[in-house]
């Protein structure tokens, strides 16, 4: 699906998510981030490494997921796997577009999953980012970021509960990946670079 035509990496949807059935809750004040009580039954899910996969021929260039493990009622941790490229991209095509699979975090509706879709795109006189994250499931609303630094190959924002962490991975920074939090949501995305006009 988000299968982008450049050289031969391709991006691949992986895992899965679905619910487990039904569990009762109650919530009162979590964390602070949602004041009140949140009472009633909600739709138990579970994730088996649901997110993206970039390979290229037999390589992969990273694994962006949500695993969700039952240990003491459902957990849900993410994960990017990959060796990043440790350098800055510095010029050529300077869009990569993919994916994002989150979780609802609400007390009424966490575990939820959402999906949509990823934008990155730099400014190599700036050696800066703008993420983009647009068209989610679930009734979610765009998000973005605008202006992150690069720095060896890496970008990240933290500020409260509105973070992101990503990274650029294989030869000529072929694909960029990560983690983030805001909003409602806590998930992975997964890009390719779009191949030059």
């Amino acid at each position: 699906m988000f299968a982008v035509d450049i050289l031969s990496p391709t991006l691949e949807p992986d895992g899965s998510a679905g619910g487990e059935g039904t569990t009762s809750y109650r919530v009162v004040n979590s964390d602070g981030r949602y004041p009140g009580s949140f009472s009633g039954t909600r739709t138990r899910y579970a994730f088996d490494d649901w997110g993206y996969w970039a390979r290229e021929g037999e390589e992969t260039l990273f694994r962006a997921f949500i695993r969700g493990e039952l240990e003491n009622g459902f957990s849900y941790t993410l994960h990017v796997e990959g060796t990043p490229s440790g350098t800055d991209p510095v010029g050529g095509a300077a869009v990569w577009s993919g994916g994002v699979r989150a979780f609802d975090t609400h007390p009424d509706t966490l575990g939820t999953p959402v999906s949509g879709d990823a934008r990155i795109e730099v400014d190599f006189a700036t050696t800066t980012l703008d993420v983009e994250f647009t068209d989610f499931s679930e009734g979610h609303g765009d998000m973005a970021w605008r202006d992150l630094g690069i720095v060896d190959g890496t970008f990240r924002h933290r500020s409260g509960l509105d973070t992101i962490d990503g990274a650029f991975y294989g030869d000529d920074h072929r694909a960029a990946a990560g983690s983030f939090e805001r909003d409602r949501l806590r998930g992975v995305f997964g890009t390719l670079r779009e191949r030059k006009p």
